[in-house]
């Protein structure tokens, strides 16, 4: 069971002239204004104009009744200037919902249009207008919905039916969000999430308190970013991408398998810090494409805010076990984005408390690798060379919490004698920046190890276990070791080649030629703390 990360999408449009509708003036009445329309390669957009009085609240919505279309929603205000822009804004759907207010009398541009320019297909368009009333996030409760307000939030909850929550558990959950807010954003420095003025009924953050549990999606939470804002005025730059959110939290956290001294409090406190700072990610950009810096970072997030409650342990498994996929891969039903929080702490031990929250602000103004190249470049270093050493902690299980992963890297193959080798017998190579490891069982002595790849990129590192730790021979495509002073010998292949399309993945092919060595041995480039080290199995 994963907690799910909600996300609203904004790419570039095509534009091309496009059909206009022109709204009446229209006062406050209970039913919405409805057109149809149709998008596809002949029409990309279609406008609507409707005239608002100022203060009005404004209901839009535009559902997709045929083919595969995806729709995007923008409001323009009188000057023409974007002020609300949705994709995805129903769960499980990529139909369009947003609301906000009039802050000026006059005409309002309605923009839609599609997500990609494979869709295509007929939509309704359906515009209410009334009072703050309208305001509330796509979230329906079982029973009557009432509030419970703390300092930063505004909590929804009902008492009746299947969302019903007890009141000493709505008041936990009320806590678990403050402390978020308190750790996540006052001690440790975070941005807060923009403003949602009006939204759920006042401008505290929202938060809906549901079963989700043992549903057809069978969450512990969710966060969903809603309205682009484009500028997050809590943070020093001009986000080009960041977005109001809300949040939707189980109501009891029933019928679950806890790990040891884990409970249902413990449990939702975890979700309830993670889910909250995605609210934080969509503050910086509500568009990332590369969804495993959020799952990562929220992940990581828990060991770091959550303390003793944290849930990012039992994770680490499904990454250790599949080392040879793409970095930043959804393979293995995204549970991989949630294990590689360790890169979030690898990047923390390496560049010092700040690096997270730098990463994010790179991630605010360029996507996907890009960001995390700016970053570590700003660093003096780049990808290739940290997602590599970033391989070798996770072999040292140099971690604080490595007692608690119940997890090793994935054994590739044994090298017991001179030859060629090669990825064991389920193997099928390595991936874009990706490792195989292989145990070094020859006969003590001094070897010469060379890297045969079509493409000639892979790299190679020789690790010894010595009474120092773990270290680290970068070989590049070959050279010597000499495994007479280690108790323990292994061979790390290593794909440097990356971009960043983190799921279209190929594997590439190799295979390690062993001789006895002629004397000379590469030098040694580091050593990693072998504290909380196990052999491979």
């Amino acid at each position: 069971m994963l907690k799910n990360w909600r996300f609203a999408a904004l790419t570039a449009l095509l534009i091309i002239v496009s059909a206009g509708w022109a709204l009446p003036a229209f006062a406050q009445e209970s039913e919405p204004i409805i057109y149809p329309g149709n998008i596809d390669d002949d029409q990309e957009e279609m406008d609507f104009t409707v005239t608002l009085t100022e203060g009005d609240g404004v209901l839009v919505t535009a559902v997709a009744q045929n083919g595969n279309l995806d729709t995007v929603v923008t409001v323009f205000n009188p000057d023409d200037e974007q002020i609300a822009n949705n994709d995805d804004g129903f769960p499980d759907s990529t139909d369009s919902r947003l609301a906000f207010t009039a802050d000026d009398s006059g005409i309002y541009r309605i923009n839609v249009t599609r997500y990609d320019e494979t869709s295509e297909g007929s939509f309704v368009l359906e515009i209410t207008i009334g009072d703050v009333t309208l305001l509330d996030y796509p979230v329906e409760l079982s029973g009557e919905m009432q509030t419970l307000n703390t300092e930063h939030f505004r909590i929804h909850y009902t008492e009746t039916g299947e969302d019903a929550v007890d009141p000493d558990f709505l008041n936990a959950i009320a806590k678990a969000f403050d402390d978020a807010y308190r750790v996540e954003v006052e001690q440790m420095g975070w941005p807060p999430p923009p403003n949602d003025d009006t939204m759920g009924g006042n401008d505290l953050y929202d938060v809906y308190v549901q079963n989700l549990i043992n549903t057809e999606d069978d969450f512990l939470g969710y966060a969903s970013a809603q309205n682009f804002v484009t500028d997050n005025p809590n943070t020093e730059e001009a986000e080009l991408y960041a977005a109001t959110s809300y949040i939707v939290i189980d109501n009891d956290f029933e019928d679950l398998e806890f790990g040891e001294d884990q409970t249902d409090i413990s449990l939702m406190r975890a979700t309830a810090f993670h889910e909250f700072h995605h609210a934080i990610q969509f503050g910086f950009d509500g568009a990332e494409l590369h969804h495993w810096f959020a799952e990562a970072t929220s992940t990581w997030m828990e060991t770091a805010a959550a303390g003793r409650d944290q849930d990012a342990t039992g994770y680490v498994k499904t990454a250790f076990d599949y080392p040879e996929l793409c970095f930043g891969t959804t393979a293995e039903d995204n549970s991989i984005m949630y294990g590689e929080w360790t890169f979030m702490q690898f990047l923390t031990d390496e560049f010092g408390d700040e690096a997270v929250v730098n990463l994010w602000h790179e991630i605010a103004l360029y996507e996907g690798f890009d960001a995390l190249e700016r970053f570590l470049n700003d660093n003096g270093t780049d990808v290739e060379h940290e997602v590599a050493r970033y391989r070798l902690k996770n072999l040292a299980r140099d971690y604080k919490l490595a007692p608690q992963f119940d997890a090793t890297v994935w054994l590739e193959n044994m090298i017991t004698d001179v030859g060629e080798w090669t990825y064991g017998e389920s193997g099928s190579g390595v991936q874009e920046l990706g490792a195989n490891y292989f145990e070094f069982d020859a006969p003590p002595g001094i070897y010469d190890v060379e890297l045969r790849d079509e493409n000639k990129k892979l790299l190679l590192w020789a690790i010894g276990l010595g009474p120092d730790g773990l270290d680290a021979f970068a070989l590049g495509r070959g050279g010597g070791i000499d495994t007479q002073n280690y108790d323990r010998v292994y061979l790390m292949v290593f794909n440097p080649v990356y971009d960043n399309d983190v799921d279209d993945c190929s594997y590439s092919d190799y295979s390690i030629e062993v001789a006895l060595g002629k004397g000379t041995v590469n030098p040694l480039d580091s050593t990693w703390n072998a504290e909380y080290f196990e052999p491979l199995k």
